[in-house]
């Protein structure tokens, strides 16, 4: 069993109210239920940096692929000419 400390912390009373509920419900601890909430909301927190770096990552090599090769004016009109006859209007 690892070490425990003790903490305050205020909450608003609504807050409170519906954490004792869900207590109740669940035959729960407060320590208990903190120690597990904050554990999820930190497990999930950091899962989301994560994949925010990785996204930013992503962007930063798209950009530098794009301006070491950008696309020729060929593939362009290519481009162009594609989404003229892709797009359809139903109001024409």
């Amino acid at each position: 069993m690892s070490k425990s400390a003790r903490l305050t912390v205020s909450l608003p009373t609504d807050l409170l109210d519906e954490l004792e509920r869900y207590l109740r419900q669940r035959g729960e601890t407060r320590s208990s239920a903190v120690a597990r909430l904050l554990q999820t909301a930190l497990r999930e927190e950091s899962e989301r940096a994560d994949r925010d770096e990785q996204e930013r990552r992503d962007i930063e090599r798209y950009i530098r692929g794009y301006l070491e090769q950008p696309e020729t004016e060929e593939e362009l009109r290519e481009s162009e000419a594609m989404l003229k006859v892709t797009v359809w209007d139903p109001w024409p």
